[in-house]
């Protein structure tokens, strides 16, 4: 094992974690943080709602 032969550096994350690397993990991260945007949150909102009716 790695930590055997060197050091490790390690962080525990609090909150959600995303991978950007992962396509649909990054949608989500654009999509909470959207909605959490004051100014955002309402039309992203509205647009998920009618996205969402019409799938």
């Amino acid at each position: 094992m790695l930590i055997a032969t060197e050091g490790v550096c390690a962080y525990a994350v609090q909150g959600k974690r995303y991978d950007a690397g992962n396509k649909a993990d990054y949608v989500q991260a654009i999509v909470d943080f959207a909605l959490e945007r004051d100014d955002l949150r309402d039309e992203i909102l509205e647009y998920l709602r009618m996205t969402w009716a019409n799938a």
